[in-house]
């Protein structure tokens, strides 16, 4: 089960540390991107879609994907977006999990974004919280709104309220599908921009 946030924190606030290999392969856009080797404008557009992400709920998602960081795939920390890459030897799920258990060490509320359940997913400790990339989608959908809609609809204490209850975005590992591999994802349709 996972750890509720400490009451002296920021309730809601949560490490958001996402898997950027998943992401990518999750979104037939950005998939082929990489696959017809355009992995550069599939990064942008990911690291773009991530920091909406962090605008709208005042956090600093943490991308992390595989390789060194170089000029054409630098590390980067804003305000509302952190990226890194794990330098070989290691992978991306190495530096997913060292980042998860600082956080995690520091007090923090942790929640890892990755489909990859069997393996990343089991190696993180039951304290740091699992959502699925087509999950994290949805939340995505639901946090990043125009201004227009923040004024009807309020603040993101509902999202935060349903996330710190478990509910719906309770920890993937019991609702894995053991049929599916290790990154399966419910990827977007062929031609939906996650954008």
């Amino acid at each position: 089960m996972a750890r509720a946030p400490s009451p002296s924190g920021s309730p809601g606030r949560f490490v958001w540390i996402l898997d950027g290999h998943n992401l990518i392969f999750a979104s037939a856009r950005w998939g082929r991107l990489h696959r017809t080797g355009d992995g550069q404008r599939a990064r942008e557009e990911l690291e773009e879609w991530a920091e909406s992400f962090g605008r709208a709920a005042g956090v600093q998602p943490h991308v992390v994907f595989d390789g060194a960081d170089t000029a054409t795939r630098p590390a980067r920390n804003l305000p509302n977006l952190r990226v890194s890459y794990a330098g070989p030897p290691a992978e991306a799920d190495d530096l997913i999990r060292i980042l998860a258990n600082a956080e995690l060490q520091a007090g923090r509320s942790v929640c890892v974004v990755t489909s990859d359940l069997r393996t990343l997913g089991a190696s993180l400790g039951d304290e740091i919280r699992l959502l699925s990339v087509p999950e994290f989608r949805k939340l995505h959908a639901r946090v990043v709104r125009t201004p227009e809609k923040w004024l009807r609809s309020g603040s993101l204490d509902d999202v935060e309220r349903h996330f710190l209850a478990g509910s719906p975005f309770a920890s993937d590992r019991e609702a894995a599908d053991p049929e599916r591999g290790p990154g399966d994802a419910a990827g977007p349709d062929e031609d939906e921009d996650p954008r």
